[in-house]
């Protein structure tokens, strides 16, 4: 199910699907019933500094596995 992450300065909320993520605007995330509720979601500003943010946490994941040599990556 897809779920708001965030909202940003002119309103619209940024949707997590299940293999991406898309700008809609607020009429259309209040009125599709997405959770957490508009009210609920945190500013973009504070998302991007949350330690739970999904693509902070990706992100991380990734850079180290590209900081392993070869050998040391996993197959």
């Amino acid at each position: 199910m897809a779920r708001g992450l965030y909202r940003d300065q002119q309103g619209d909320v940024m949707v997590q699907y299940d293999q991406y993520q898309k700008r809609i605007p607020r009429g259309t995330y209040i009125d599709s019933g997405y959770q957490p509720t508009y009210n609920q979601l945190p500013a973009h500003e504070t998302y991007n500094d949350a330690p739970h943010a999904p693509q902070k946490a990706a992100s991380t994941a990734l850079e180290k596995e590209v900081e392993k040599t070869p050998q040391e990556r996993s197959p």
